[in-house]
């Protein structure tokens, strides 16, 4: 590594035939003009939870387009590597399951009242608030009940709404509580 005034960071590397590359160069830093340490302030500011406006103070960048880009950015990172390491963890203890319907929806009877429709399953372990979404076609025993299976430990405590579909959980092995909401 040398040191070189002219670059954002103030060093290169560079190798014995006297090639001078950046220090950014395939990393996580490589298209940003930032300097390195006010990244990492931000994404550590991220990481704790706080507002792209506290995020871009401790950093001291721009919040308009510089935080939301790098506020997005960040989060695509999180999602790889919840995708890469979380997703096949089975959840266990007390889980709470529901499904939901999401799509466009019509108002007072106007539009296209066929527009994208689709049942969202999620799964929540209560003790760290784990979180698993999955999107399904139908909602009935023969998808829901496989999808638990293969996500949730046996002898677990499930507790879902009194759809149908669930009756059969304490039957798999699992302590089943309907759960009715007002």
């Amino acid at each position: 590594m040398c040191q070189r005034d002219k670059t954002t960071d103030g060093y290169v590397w560079r190798c014995p035939a006297r090639h001078e590359i950046s220090i950014r160069r395939n990393s996580f830093f490589s298209k940003s003009h930032l300097h390195i340490p006010d990244i990492i302030n931000f994404v550590i500011t991220y990481a704790e939870g706080q507002s792209l406006w506290k995020c871009a103070q401790s950093a001291g960048v721009g919040y308009r387009s510089t935080a939301v880009d790098w506020g997005s950015f960040c989060r695509d990172l999180f999602v790889e590597y919840h995708v890469r390491n979380i997703k096949d963890e089975i959840l266990q203890g007390e889980i709470e399951v529901d499904e939901s319907l999401f799509g466009r929806r019509t108002k007072c009877h106007r539009g296209d009242s066929r527009g994208m429709k689709i049942w969202i399953v999620g799964l929540v372990e209560r003790s760290i608030n784990r979180l698993k979404l999955f999107p399904v076609d139908r909602r009935d025993a023969e998808t829901l009940l496989p999808l638990i299976q293969s996500h949730v430990e046996k002898g677990s405590t499930v507790m879902t709404d009194g759809w149908a579909a669930y009756s059969d959980l304490t039957a798999l092995g699992y302590t089943h509580y309907v759960i009715h909401r007002a």
